[in-house]
């Protein structure tokens, strides 16, 4: 299993799609994530090592999800209570679940397991590359489930200017995606989520 820093592009992935429509601006995402990564190796169970890869991902989206909440707690200077902690961590969770989803994940041998870590970091990466604006669009659209006419709202665009985005993005990202340099001939992304 991977340790905690071997998660870092994944976890400033997550913390950017889930902040970046409140106050990502005035945050230091990668900070945030410093700190997640900080407590997560100086607070590792000793039996971490032995959790799955989801159980691994999943204490650490628990932890960022409570970094990010004292982060935007500081920023706003208001108390937040938890109901609101419980929604930003199952809004992780959510957008977790979807980036995985993008992934082909068929009962996964430990090889296949290794593989499928390797491509989740290489999509994450990929989405990064991307243009801002096409980025943006399929982080809201995929990732975040708003729907068009909402993340048209957000981006002040037209639905179908943000349709556009989206399929030029994926386009994008597929051909991104396909240069990846591996050893295996699984492809990385399933036809259907892209």
């Amino acid at each position: 299993m991977a340790d905690p820093v071997d998660y870092r592009n994944y976890l400033a992935y997550l913390a950017r799609v889930q902040v970046e429509a409140q106050c990502a601006a005035r945050l230091d995402l990668s900070g945030v994530v410093q700190q997640t990564l900080l407590e997560a190796t100086q607070g590792q169970p000793e039996t971490y090592l032995d959790w799955s890869e989801a159980r691994q991902k999943a204490w650490l989206r628990r932890l960022l999800a409570n970094n990010l909440r004292d982060a935007i707690r500081h920023i706003r200077a208001v108390k937040r209570g938890a109901g609101e902690v419980q929604s930003l961590e199952e809004s992780l969770n959510t957008s977790s679940t979807r980036l995985d989803a993008l992934l082909i994940a068929h009962d996964p041998s430990p090889s296949q397991h290794a593989i499928q870590h390797e491509t989740l970091e290489h999509l994450v990466h990929c989405l990064s590359e991307l243009p801002e604006s096409q980025r943006q669009a399929i982080d809201m659209v995929y990732l975040q489930s708003r729907p068009l006419g909402e993340v048209a709202a957000v981006l002040r665009k037209t639905k179908g200017a943000i349709a556009a985005l989206v399929c030029r993005g994926m386009r994008q990202l597929r051909l991104m995606l396909k240069e990846e340099p591996s050893c295996h001939s699984q492809p990385a992304v399933s036809a259907s989520a892209v």
